[in-house]
């Protein structure tokens, strides 16, 4: 027999990523953040049950794949935070880290406005 609108699928999700996914309806969709770096696929056995009499099934396994994008860098933080009033121009103030998950290199670019402060340049992951 074909389903039809009046005979639907109650659908159901089984497998160690079921709660990454739902449905609704018809469509699956994402119940929580994916992160390509922590696991790139995640296989889901899907089940169609009709709601004839008897109730037949039929099940699936799928393997979602999660596309890589380019993730904000994390963790930016400064070795050192204070200077010396006498530093000379070039003095390194502290060395700057960060974290990109997408091993795209990082660089640093100083924003800032016309205070002494604000117009430090950046030179590779020093602040100086």
């Amino acid at each position: 027999d074909n389903p039809s609108t009046s005979n639907p699928c109650t659908w159901t999700i089984t497998g160690l990523s079921k709660g990454f996914f739902t449905i609704s309806g018809n469509k699956l969709q994402v119940a929580k953040s994916l992160n390509h770096e922590a696991q790139n696929n995640h296989p889901l056995r899907i089940t169609c049950k009709d709601n004839g009499r008897p109730a037949k099934s039929a099940t699936q396994l799928f393997v979602i794949d999660v596309l890589d994008v380019n993730d904000p860098p994390i963790f930016l933080q400064i070795s050192k935070k204070d200077v010396d009033e006498d530093a000379t121009t070039g003095s390194t103030v502290g060395v700057l880290t960060g974290i990109d998950e997408d091993n795209h290199g990082l660089t640093f670019t100083m924003f800032g406005g016309t205070t002494p402060s604000a117009m430090a340049g950046i030179a590779t992951d020093k602040f100086e």
